[in-house]
């Protein structure tokens, strides 16, 4: 007879760890901009272009713009940014079209052209946010891709040669996420490994993702929705995996201690670049406050 007692329980398997499959040394914050509203829309500025707001001429507010946000981003200690918003205010918000921008805003290419290299000639990192969507500027649909892969992979590639971006952010990486949000689900990440590959040299954030996809890219959080650090369960296997926390919205007060030692641990922290802000002050201060410990 087996007495009870006597078993000794076998040790629970070890939990594998895991390194990301990508090097990211810099971790200093990324300036999220943007540069249109809808209800900035005019005749004489289509795009709804914040531009104009530094100049009546677009040209000229735009070199105003991108020179007032350098400042901005200096004194929060980014170095690179994000444009969330390349298309303009005409369009659906975020759709991430960026090979199809001078085409929704015709007449617009030097414009472009000229707004990312004033951010790349004082050597900023500069960055788009893409998306697994199709848009048609003739009709106005905007659907998801029937290939979401390669949709990433043809608006990266465009970014990284028209504009020299580096930096992406995954807007709704997922399937079905515009036809039926129901059945939504996140891109399989051996997408991001092959989009990494397609883009070398290049950051991903994806604003969405499984345990997997932490060996690819940083996972996008907001503060406004309470996280302010990678998912206990995911760092158990990948203890270096990142997180790029958005803290434009959400308490910063409350969580300022746990801000400090998520920076202190590699994690990104990004509010928005383009106006000076308590947000823009409380980024300064966390990494401050991050380096004064280490």
């Amino acid at each position: 007879m087996i007495i009870a007692s006597t078993i000794t329980a076998a040790a629970p398997a070890p939990t594998p760890t895991l390194k990301p499959l990508f090097t990211c040394a810099d971790r200093s914050p990324i300036a999220r901009l943007m540069i249109s509203s809808s209800g900035h829309l005019s005749a004489a500025n289509p795009a709804g272009f914040l531009f104009d707001l530094y100049d009546a001429d677009l040209h000229r507010g735009m070199e105003k713009y991108v020179a007032h946000s350098i400042s901005v981003m200096n004194a929060m200690g980014a170095r690179r940014m994000i444009v969330w918003d390349l298309a303009g205010g005409a369009t659906p918000q975020y759709i991430g079209q960026c090979d199809l921008a001078t085409v929704i805003n015709p007449g617009m290419n030097k414009l472009y052209a000229d707004f990312f290299r004033g951010y790349r000639a004082v050597n900023f990192d500069v960055g788009l946010l893409i998306s697994p969507t199709e848009y048609d500027p003739a009709t106005g649909a905007w659907i998801d891709a029937p290939d979401p892969l390669a949709a990433l992979v043809r608006q990266g590639r465009f970014a990284k040669k028209t504009y020299g971006c580096t930096l992406f952010y995954i807007d709704a990486p997922y399937y079905d996420a515009r036809a039926n949000p129901s059945t939504t689900r996140i891109l399989p990440a051996a997408y991001l490994a092959r989009l990494r590959k397609a883009l070398p040299g290049c950051q991903l954030i994806t604003e969405a993702a499984t345990v997997t996809d932490y060996l690819y890219a940083f996972r996008y959080l907001d503060l406004k929705n309470g996280p302010v650090e990678v998912d206990a369960l995911v760092l158990e296997s990948i203890p270096n995996a990142s997180a790029a926390i958005c803290i434009q919205n959400g308490d910063v007060d409350g969580n300022f201690e746990a801000l400090v030692a998520s920076a202190r641990r590699g994690n990104l922290l990004m509010a928005d670049g383009w106006q000076e802000s308590d947000r823009t002050k409380a980024v300064s201060a966390i990494m401050e406050a991050a380096r004064a410990e280490q």
